[in-house]
């Protein structure tokens, strides 16, 4: 569920990667000259716990940033914009005292050589570049409405060492003075992407024209584009997110997402100023980095929990005798794609903890290669989950089981986790995997129409679809290949034994569920929203990630009645769908390291973690911590709990596309739909990619006609029998 908020987003600097032509020549990649960095929190005393770091500019050995505040942390009488300057050299943050008018959006903040802060903001439909000085005082203000026309949108904006101010669109780069006059128009009939000031201060662009790219340099002079150099593409950055750091010591660094590459391209000279992941940062929150000398750098902070970036982080060369006294055991955790929360933890593990580093090693789906490295001893100590055959692992012996850690330690115990997770996460042999909280993916309707019961067998959804009436739909915006996909996530057991490898899919339960899905359109799309057809009476389920205690309310809502939690269409009447959202880790039984291993599962389990990092993203796995959103969100009137902390009674505002509704208090028989919905989840036989890359194939040559559908059943068995084989 899209969960509305009524936050200031800004305009998004669109970035297109720079690194987009070839070099003739293999660049090497220079290793770091550096032996280790450390990551220093800044001191922002004076800041509100609230507000949110916008962009900083570094100029004259000063940091300039603006931040905001938004939602329910913007309250009456508080400005919604607030400007800082920060001297590195003293190490201290000053406020500058800028007052904005009520509709003033801000777009960038740029510091000049005068050590005037400049503003790019509008207002309405209109556009002004602004001067203000220390004091805050608006020394200049200019309306550049007309000429920002002409760019559609400004993606991003620069000064030069004259402070000459560039604002760049798609194909047209539009410059003024310091006097805020029009000096000058760059136009291409291709593409601007990237600028960024080189270590000489010319501004300096990508330009994608007549399929060719070039680096031009921006000549005020001659009003003209010089070449400047060929673009640099390599095997070591072809993963880059976009982000190019200006720098006096390179003409650009890079942030690939793994490093910090300074990059010469006359030269052809590239070199790895640091790795993010021997820092312990998640380079995914540090999307905006500035350098402020030869070897340091800050970057913007952004808490993965609630996308707010609150802290600006120095990273900055260890002194060589600190260098000994930072080493810790290193664990390294792997996997295909390891997600945002699992990297944010890990930042946070590595803050914290004194003897163990977690490092990530990312393979980006590489199976074959993680495969290779899973039978090499000492490699790997954490497995992310996500996309791999856990129950596969665990019978070939690779995955340690973790009762014996659980029953050891002191911290938390079985008795601590919810019951019906720990039962789902267990089997016979032992409890191989771990997360910190769940999903349920599930198929609303309603309760009057459905019943109460938490299944439904696809005999039953396929009668409810002979009795629709004209105009009325079963799903909302469900296509063939996506009801065949949760059709056997629901039902692979039916088909697939992975004790024994063998498979049976030539049986009338299949045919039917082929029959079924077929009758699903290719491709789906509606001209009406989902909250509409539900409100409209014109749709019988809607399918729903359940997340958070707000998709009981929510859907009672747009219900109009007492909701049902069917599930997907499923035999065994298990179509309420468990999901570790990404989050299932487990410890190779293979690592030299298994004690800190537990450690980091421990410390994103605990709940001082969840409680201030879960922010109800997915259900904590913890029973205390359920019970304390539950005590938060049930509340009617203003209550202390029993750590001393106020709180209101509960309220929120929750949307989905055009529909938002105000929602109170959790009431009892919400809070019984929750323990039910946890008691009839099912983990399903894991449909690993590789199975249902053979499904989506052998299932599309039958739909499109090629092939019979017992044809399809017959290539099932046999193509899936010899993939788990192999």
């Amino acid at each position: 569920m899209n969960k509305y908020k009524n936050m200031f987003l800004g305009i998004v600097i669109g970035i297109v990667v720079l690194l987009a032509g070839c070099s003739n020549k293999e660049i090497k990649l220079e290793e770091p000259h550096i032996s280790g960095y450390e990551a220093v929190t800044l001191s922002l005393e004076g800041l509100m716990k609230e507000e949110s770091i916008g962009n900083i500019y570094n100029c004259n050995d000063r940091l300039y940033f603006f931040t905001y505040i938004t939602g329910k942390n913007l309250e009456e009488g508080i400005s919604r914009f607030h400007f800082y300057k920060y001297d590195i050299q003293k190490q201290k943050v000053d406020s500058i005292p800028i007052v904005l008018g009520e509709d003033d959006i801000i777009i960038k903040i740029l510091g000049n050589h005068s050590n005037e802060l400049v503003m790019l903001k509008s207002k309405e439909d209109r556009c002004y570049i602004a001067k203000y000085d220390e004091a805050g005082v608006c020394i200049q203000e200019k309306d550049i409405t007309e000429f920002k026309t002409g760019l559609e949108y400004i993606s991003d904006v620069k000064l030069d060492k004259e402070d000459n101010l560039y604002c760049f669109g798609m194909n047209q780069i539009i410059v003024f003075d310091t006097m805020g006059e029009n000096v000058n128009n760059f136009v291409t009939e291709g593409l601007f992407s990237d600028p960024y000031i080189n270590k000489d201060g010319k501004i300096c662009v990508c330009n994608l024209e007549n399929e060719s790219e070039n680096i031009v340099e921006l000549n005020l002079n001659s009003k003209k584009m010089d070449f400047y150099a060929k673009p640099i593409k390599e095997e070591w950055n072809t993963n880059l997110i976009g982000n190019v750091v200006e720098s006096d010591y390179w003409d650009y660094i890079q942030n690939t997402g793994e490093a910090l590459i300074g990059i010469n391209v006359k030269e052809k000279k590239a070199q790895c100023l640091l790795y993010w992941n021997t820092i312990g940062l998640n380079p995914e929150m540090q999307q905006v980095v500035c350098q402020v000398s030869e070897n340091a750098f800050v970057a913007i902070n952004y808490d993965g929990m609630d996308g707010r970036a609150n802290e600006l982080i120095l990273l900055q060369p260890l002194l060589e005798e600190n260098v000994q006294m930072e080493e810790k055991d290193v664990i390294t955790m792997a996997g295909l794609k390891i997600n945002s929360f699992l990297k944010e933890a890990v930042y946070r593990f590595n803050k914290e903890n004194k003897e163990y580093k977690v490092e990530i090693k990312d393979y980006q789906g590489d199976l074959s290669k993680l495969s290779a490295d899973l039978m090499t001893e000492g490699t790997i100590d954490l497995l992310c989950l996500d996309g791999l055959p856990k129950d596969r692992y665990a019978k070939k012996g690779l995955l340690c089981d973790l009762n014996p850690f659980l029953e050891q330690d002191e911290e938390i115990k079985k008795e601590d986790l919810l019951e019906p997770v720990y039962d789902l996460l267990s089997n016979k042999e032992g409890m191989y995997s771990w997360t910190p909280g769940f999903l349920v993916e599930t198929v609303i309707g309603k309760a009057s129409q459905l019943g109460e019961e938490y299944s439904c067998t696809p005999e039953k959804v396929a009668a409810l679809q002979q009795e629709l009436a004209e105009g009325k739909k079963l799903y909302y915006a469900m296509s063939r290949e996506e009801m065949m996909k949760k059709l056997m996530e629901a039902n692979l057991n039916c088909f697939v034994n992975l004790d024994d490898g063998s498979c049976s899919f030539q049986n009338e339960k299949f045919m039917n569920l082929l029959r079924f899905a077929e009758s699903f359109p290719k491709e789906e799309e509606d001209d009406m929203t989902m909250p509409q057809r539900v409100q409209a009476d014109q749709v019988v389920f809607v399918r729903e990630a359940i997340t958070d205690f707000t998709s009981f309310m929510f859907y009672e809502k747009m219900f109009g009645e007492k909701i049902s939690f069917t599930g997907y269409p499923a035999y065994d009447n298990l179509g309420n769908l468990f999901s570790a959202g990404g989050m299932e880790t487990a410890i190779l039984e293979q690592s030299q390291h298994k004690e800190g291993a537990w450690e980091y599962l421990k410390y994103i389990t605990s709940e001082s973690y969840l409680k201030q990092y879960c922010d109800m993203q997915f259900f904590p796995i913890r029973k205390d911590c359920i019970e304390n959103y539950i005590q938060i969100m049930s509340a009617t009137e203003p209550y202390v709990d029993e750590q001393g902390q106020e709180h209101e009674a509960y309220h929120c505002t929750v949307g989905y596309d055009d529909y938002i509704v105000e929602l109170g208090a959790l009431n009892e028989e919400q809070i019984l739909d929750f323990w039910t919905l946890l008691e009839h989840m099912y983990l399903p036989v894991q449909l690993e990619n590789g199975i249902w890359e053979i499904i989506t194939e052998e299932t599309e040559r039958y739909f499109n006609g090629e092939i019979r559908k017992e044809e399809c059943a017959g290539n099932l068995e046999e193509r899936i029998a010899l993939y788990l084989e192999e």
